[in-house]
């Protein structure tokens, strides 16, 4: 039972988690990092990935932009980006940095550590019998200076959503601490801390996935992995939880989030027979998990989800899916394109060129037809191995090796 992720999901995992193992030296902020003038830029709440829109224990973020500011994490660590001026300004030397969430005002970020108090069972054959964890750091960009929240359970803390009072994040459970077997089959529990008392919740022992939107979070409660490949996610029971009221509700036995939009959820419900997905429908719901209602219905195995998308693969496991059916689920529109050709990106969908000596992005439109979406070769500055992380208004973001050191630049649209 598998659901593929998008290439844009593979590309930022493979980046980010050969960043992730890169050291293991903690570094705190530096003192003397440069602010951003933001005189004319207002500062909200509402994050907007640039790399994706799920956030769960085995992806990390990369890049993450609020209204024309940017935080990046690369090999040069944690740093901010001003996309009016492109002036890059490094505040943490780590290197080992695994996620990070930006609202604007302060970056809260997780660096691994290996903590020798835990005894070890049942080994890592990666890590032996070393246990890693994560200091969870808060940085402020007024004061320019940074604390430790506390100290992860595990190596793959993943950071949800964070308000005024608390910080959500998916962690191994306290019972698993220690052993490398149950962190390996068994799915990370979802966690609340609280900033004012430091003391922790477990909202829910299992959460395969999560996904914040606005002020709810979505996610899977699997138990375990069935497949522990980083290219597949597996759907399960899923959940919203409600950061303002606390109240959690189920709204489906088997499936994954798509999107929100107008207070409503969107999200795949998948129809399984021996063990093989066979269809499916796209419903959706409020808030709350009621009024659920189906939008459209699906059939054939279905395999992506891609915000309002969903991809049928018309070949079999054996062919490799060598073609896929693209569905539009707001107007039930379908074209034909080579399997996994696209992802989504800045809220559409994406296709790189073939050719590898040329550096155009392509999106497709409702039709099926290819556009170009970004010429790469207009940017001075770009290298021309670059991937694309995301297109704002001010400029592209990219990402690629320097002489062997992975950066990520952000290039203004008048350079």
């Amino acid at each position: 039972m598998k659901i593929r992720r998008t290439i844009s999901i593979l590309l930022a995992l493979t980046i980010a988690a050969l960043c992730a193992f890169t050291g293991c030296t903690k570094n705190r902020a530096s003192e003397d990092a440069e602010t951003i003038d933001s005189e004319n830029e207002s500062v909200t709440d509402e994050i907007q990935l640039l790399n994706y829109g799920m956030s769960s224990p085995t992806v990390y973020r990369s890049c993450e932009a609020v209204n024309g500011v940017s935080v990046v994490n690369d090999t040069d660590g944690l740093s901010l980006i001003n996309e009016s001026t492109g002036k890059k300004t490094q505040f943490y030397e780590g290197t080992a940095v695994r996620d990070l969430l930006f609202n604007g005002k302060s970056v809260i970020f997780s660096d691994q550590i290996i903590n020798d108090d835990v005894k070890v069972t049942n080994p890592s054959d990666y890590y032996g019998d070393q246990w890693y964890v994560c200091y969870v750091d808060e940085y402020d960009l007024e004061s320019k200076s940074s604390h430790t929240l506390f100290t992860s359970n595990g190596i793959d803390p993943g950071l949800i959503y964070f308000d005024s009072s608390c910080l959500y994040y998916t962690d191994v459970a306290d019972k698993n601490v220690g052993d490398y077997k149950a962190v390996e089959s068994i799915t990370p529990s979802l966690f609340k801390f609280d900033f004012e008392s430091g003391e922790k919740t477990v909202i829910s022992e299992h959460a395969c996935s999560a996904e914040s939107c606005g002020s709810f979070i979505f996610y899977n409660a699997l138990e375990s992995y069935p497949n522990q490949s980083d290219d597949y996610v597996n759907p399960g029971p899923i959940h919203i939880y409600d950061t303002k009221t606390g109240k959690d509700v189920k709204v489906d036995d088997y499936g994954e989030l798509l999107y929100s939009e107008n207070d409503r959820f969107y999200f795949i419900h998948i129809i399984n027979k021996n063990d093989t997905i066979t269809g499916g429908e796209v419903k959706s719901c409020k808030s709350d998990g009621s009024d659920v209602k189906t939008v459209i219905k699906i059939d054939g195995r279905i395999a992506r989800g891609l915000n309002h998308y969903v991809t049928v693969a018309l070949g079999t496991w054996a062919d490799d899916d060598t073609k896929e059916k693209v569905i539009n689920t707001k107007t039930g529109k379908d074209f034909i394109i080579p399997s996994l050709d696209c992802y989504y990106l800045d809220n559409q969908l994406i296709a790189s060129s073939e050719k590898a000596d040329d550096p155009k992005i392509y999106r497709y439109n409702d039709s099926g037809k290819k556009e170009l979406y970004v010429d790469l070769s207009n940017y001075n500055g770009v290298d021309e191995s670059a991937d694309l992380i995301s297109k704002t208004e001010n400029g592209i973001y990219v990402c690629g090796y320097v002489d062997g050191e992975y950066v990520i630049k952000f290039i203004k649209s008048d350079n």
